[in-house]
């Protein structure tokens, strides 16, 4: 019975850690690392993990940007450390700094000049029946660019929605662009050599986050993938210029990969 306990509390933890914001790597690794007292080598963490050593590579990368580990050189080789769980609050803190400079752009955008329409779905059923129509309702030959920390999120969170979505979006001719990050690379380029009209660049020290972005012709989304996800869409043809023109620049800047 404590063995199940202590599994079932082990899963939660991890759970919680990738709701603030960090992947299901990085949680692996930070949690293995919070549990030693003396600093260890990546080819250990690999071993305790059973992750991928490119992946243990990236994740330590990110998690030491976040500031939740650090490492030292002994013998020309890194050692990581957890720094201590305290700085998880920090992190909340930071989010919600972020969070309330996205509530008060939706209050600027609530009293732009031109008519818009704001909705909002919650839970998985809602996410799905809303992404199913706006690929029904999309014009042939149209867009869609992504600013996405999470993109693997999206697919999951379609399940088995997700081949019929890519279908009606073939045949749509669609023209995606993703900005994703360093993590997401693999991924991308699966999605890029399956998939026509698809391309994306990598920004430079752009974390996995919880939140997309979609800009579309006439509207933008933001998909908040937590307990339960979140889609805050505003219809608004103006704001949705002005945010492409913003992702624009972020593609230029990002560069070919």
């Amino acid at each position: 019975m404590k063995q199940n306990h202590d599994k079932k509390g082990s899963e939660r933890l991890l759970k919680n850690l990738e709701k603030i914001g960090l992947t299901e790597k990085e949680a692996r690794i930070y949690v293995y690392l919070v549990g030693r007292t003396l600093e260890v080598g990546s080819s250990k963490i690999v071993t305790a993990t059973g992750l991928h050593g490119q992946y243990v590579y990236t994740a330590l990368e990110s998690l030491e940007g976040k500031g939740l580990v650090k490492h030292v050189i002994k013998n020309n080789r890194k050692k990581w450390s957890a720094n201590p769980p305290a700085r998880i609050e920090s992190l909340i803190d930071e989010k919600r700094i972020v969070a309330n400079e996205a509530r008060d752009m939706l209050e600027k955008m609530f009293g732009h000049q031109y008519e818009q329409e704001f909705e909002v779905y919650q839970g998985e059923d809602q996410f799905v029946a809303n992404e199913l129509k706006m690929i029904e309702e999309a014009e042939k030959d149209s867009f869609i660019d992504i600013i996405g920390g999470g993109g693997d999120k999206f697919k999951e969170t379609l399940g088995e929605s997700h081949e019929f979505y890519d279908k009606k979006s073939i045949e749509k001719n669609i023209a995606v662009r993703y900005i994703g990050t360093g993590e997401q690379q693999n991924y991308l380029e699966r999605v890029k050599g399956s998939r026509v009209n698809f391309d994306f660049r990598i920004m430079p020290k752009f974390n996995n986050s919880s939140v997309n972005t979609l800009i579309y012709p006439d509207q933008i989304q933001f998909q908040i993938y937590g307990d339960p996800v979140l889609v805050f869409k505003i219809k608004n043809e103006q704001i949705a210029r002005d945010y492409r023109t913003f992702f624009d620049s972020l593609w230029n800047l990002c560069g070919e990969h």
